[in-house]
């Protein structure tokens, strides 16, 4: 039994609550977004969220399957390039290195081992691709040639940078590979997002890439003092810079069919990253 004043109906436990309940009216209508301190602020499909106004804007960069399955592959290159480089570099100073003869240069590691690495890494590249553009590359020709394109100036861009490894006596050699090698990483990346802007600066590195191995090959070339051998390495990136020409001259050609035709072509987002 409650004490006096105290029952359910009377008085004294009714002026608590109409108290209460005249403050919130003096102070207006309670928000429909709710306190802040618990609530925050009302955001959409009737949700409430904490306030995150404070870089707001700015927009988290958002990695899609393809890019990730790409960097993986190129991380698995970079690592076994790595640890070629640093052999390499521990060798240099040996006596017996033939690196230093005119014209003779040192293999770090064997062709069959670097062809593993880059059908290993780059192959791994290719699932995040073929998951998520499995019906384009079937139903798409400029698409799939534009992709492959892509992955084979990847290929040359690794093989590249495996002749470095081999010529690392020779400061001029050294430069030349670097540049080469990172500027086709860089197109091998951006080619399927950039669209046909590449291609004319593609297909022309591509040309002379394959006119200064045959020049190198026939007479002494400024500033190398000999000329150079026939290496397995050199042979290879050169048929893989003939198979590019022979990819790149058709996707242009259709790129150009495509835009005549109203056709957008291969847009951003579309790339192998």
């Amino acid at each position: 039994m409650l004490p006096a004043g105290f029952e359910p109906a009377s008085e004294t436990r009714k002026a608590p609550i109409l108290d209460r309940t005249r403050l919130r009216e003096r102070r207006g209508p309670v928000s429909l977004e709710g306190h802040k301190s618990f609530c925050g602020t009302r955001r959409e499909k009737g949700t409430f969220l904490p306030d995150r106004r404070v870089g707001a804007s700015m927009k988290t960069p958002r990695i899609t399957t393809v890019e990730a399955f790409l960097l993986s592959g190129l991380a698995i290159v970079a690592v076994f390039w790595a640890a070629e480089f640093t052999v390499a570099l521990a060798e240099l100073g040996e006596p017996t290195h033939p690196a230093g003869e005119a014209g003779t240069h040192a293999a770090v590691g064997t062709l069959v081992t670097r062809l593993e690495v880059v059908f290993f890494a780059l192959g791994f590249s290719l699932i995040g691709l073929v998951y998520e553009h499995h019906g384009r590359l079937m139903k798409e020709p400029a698409f799939a040639l534009r992709h492959a394109a892509a992955y084979l100036l990847l290929v040359d861009a690794t093989l590249h940078a495996f002749a470095l490894n081999d010529h690392i006596a020779h400061a001029f050699s050294v430069g030349f590979f670097a540049v080469v090698a990172l500027a086709q990483f860089a197109a091998g990346i951006a080619l399927p997002r950039m669209g046909a802007r590449l291609d004319a600066a593609v297909l022309g590195l591509t040309l002379f890439l394959i006119a200064a191995y045959a020049a190198t090959r026939t007479f002494v070339v400024w500033p190398l003092e000999a000329v150079e051998t026939f290496e397995p390495l050199g042979i290879l990136s050169k048929l893989v810079e003939l198979v590019l020409v022979l990819v790149i001259v058709p996707m242009h050609r259709l790129d150009r069919l495509g835009t005549a035709a109203g056709g957008a072509g291969p847009g951003p987002g579309t790339h192998p990253g």
